[in-house]
């Protein structure tokens, strides 16, 4: 993964300003792109992104790596997070690069690797999602022992199974995923399963001291998702724990209606129940793009 194919991941139908970064951590590197929606203040930065696929992996941040001028323009919210990392007491280095070491390219070459399909299936409360492309035979024995953390992919909600064991599959997952959420401010964790054309990645919430730019587990999914070159498509999955009633937020349903290929979402409320809901019933006459004269790639 180069500069240039990272850049190029960037989803930007709007400004058609591609944003790119790497942050390396202690345990891993995370990329982070641009992913504008048509209501502009909720576009995530190529920095937003990366910080928040870094904490939500349990990782402290060690290096911030940027593309020189050569591939794209300064990031205007480079002094606002330099001021903000400052007020952590973390000691970061800032880099700028004309090209990504053969190191990192490997490192992110790797974590791309769970895009690929994975075989599971559910023989437990504790087991995760099927993920073969049809209905899964229930004596099959073939699975791969799933790795927990928000950047996983597998490869179907199979949002219109009615078998208890998808339930349980699926709120077992979203579930793992709820310790990585980092939520020092409010202590509500929030986990989101996203189908996209290479599979589900997870995704968990996370807060920043800077408030507005904190992301929750829907936004999070999309982003890592776009990071890596998928494009959502079909239903999310969300489950709030602490919660009476799991509902998104009004930013991420403008957030999921900007996809034109996602459908449904799949609430996994506190009390052990669940509910699904259509994308548009859930924001009824939501800003398009086409109200602007233009649209997504």
């Amino acid at each position: 993964m180069s500069w240039n194919s990272l850049l190029q991941n960037s989803y930007s139908p709007y400004s058609r300003q591609q944003e790119a970064c790497v942050i390396r951590g202690e345990n891993g590197v995370y990329p982070g792109v641009r992913v504008e929606n048509i209501a502009y203040p909720q576009t995530i930065t190529a920095l937003q992104g990366a910080f928040g696929l870094c904490l939500s992996c349990g990782d402290l941040p060690l290096e911030i790596l940027q593309p020189s001028e050569n591939h794209s323009s300064p990031m205007a919210d480079e002094e606002t997070w330099r001021h903000w990392v400052k007020a952590q007491g973390w000691n970061i280095k800032w880099t700028y690069s004309d090209q990504l070491s053969a190191d990192l390219i490997e490192q992110l070459t790797e974590f791309r690797n769970p895009l690929t399909v994975i075989h599971n299936r559910p023989e437990s409360d504790n087991a995760s999602i099927w993920s073969s492309g049809n209905t899964p035979d229930p004596q099959s024995t073939t699975a791969t022992k799933v790795q927990s953390g928000p950047n996983e992919m597998l490869n179907s909600l199979f949002i219109d199974a009615v078998q208890p064991e998808y339930d349980r599959a699926r709120r077992s997952l979203l579930t793992k995923l709820i310790p990585d959420a980092y939520t020092p401010n409010s202590d509500f964790p929030v986990s989101a399963l996203l189908e996209t054309d290479k599979g589900l990645v997870g995704g968990v919430n996370v807060e920043f001291g800077i408030w507005n730019f904190g992301l929750c587990a829907e936004r999070n999914a999309i982003h890592t998702a776009i990071a890596y070159g998928a494009r959502p498509t079909g239903s999310i999955a969300v489950f709030a724990p602490k919660s009476q009633l799991c509902s998104p937020c009004g930013m991420c349903r403008q957030t999921l209606s900007e996809w034109p290929l996602m459908e449904r979402v799949l609430l996994y409320h506190g009390d052990g129940s669940s509910s699904e809901h259509r994308i548009k019933d859930l924001l009824p006459l939501h800003f398009q793009a086409s109200s602007l004269g233009i649209g997504p790639e």
